[in-house]
């Protein structure tokens, strides 16, 4: 049942208002639309990765320009969370700024490297 998935009473009731007071071709065209979007975004985030993953050559991309989106990105994010937006919204948001981030080591060509306990010890000397 609903209740046992984490709805209280009155988030059902309020969905049973929604679907009993609003026009149903407008729930339609909204529902259609927010599919949609989350279509398009899905495949806007698979394109931005499999440019990235196959580039090589940074001619024309600027390192900058990777860090500002990537700033801008969470700073909506956190304006989305601070306005206890939608999940429709945030999560995508979200996804789109760990991809930035992505972007932005690839752009700038950080690295990870594991460092053992013992060449730590070496370089604490």
């Amino acid at each position: 049942s609903q209740a046992e998935m984490g709805f209280e009473q009155s988030d059902i009731d309020d969905l049973r208002r929604l679907i009993a007071e609003t026009n149903v071709v407008l729930l339609a065209i909204t529902i259609l639309a927010s599919v949609l979007h989350l279509l398009f975004e899905f495949l806007t985030f698979k394109n931005d990765v499999d440019f990235w993953k196959s580039n090589t050559d940074l001619t024309g991309l600027s390192v900058r320009a990777l860090w500002l989106d990537w700033m801008s990105q969470v700073v909506i994010l956190l304006y989305l969370i601070e306005m206890d937006s939608s999940l429709l919204m945030t999560i995508p948001t979200g996804v789109g700024m760990v991809i930035a981030l992505w972007k932005c080591q690839r752009g700038a060509g950080l690295k990870f490297v594991k460092v053992s306990a013992g060449e730590r010890e070496k370089k604490a000397w």
